[in-house]
């Protein structure tokens, strides 16, 4: 098994969306999925966020390298952001919870 997806509508006053969630049985399929949405989003003209540990940017990278993109020239466009989850994470958890005050802040 690959992936898995489950979608989540969500309701707010800006009216009807979707979030998505998706289980990967391995760090490969992980990253099978993750290099094929963003090379997707790079090869459209969209910049692409990408928040995920250490280890799975890294993995990411080396895989868009691979396919030719010149990721250093890509990041300094500022079409491609690489975010450490446990940093972000920081930000705004409280106790192993959001603090929601916190959570605005950043």
């Amino acid at each position: 098994m690959g992936r898995v997806f489950f979608d989540a509508p969500e309701y707010s006053s800006q009216g009807h969306s979707l979030h998505k969630l998706q289980i990967y049985s391995s760090d490969e399929a992980f990253l099978d999925g993750h290099t094929s949405f963003v090379v997707g989003g790079l090869n459209s003209g969209n910049a692409v966020v990408v928040l995920a540990t250490e280890a799975h940017r890294l993995g990411l990278s080396q895989r868009l390298r691979t396919l030719g993109f010149d990721l250093d020239a890509v990041i300094k466009s500022g079409s491609y952001i690489s975010l450490d989850a446990a940093e972000i994470l920081a930000l705004f958890m409280s106790d192993h919870k959001p603090d929601v005050e916190r959570l605005w802040l950043w």
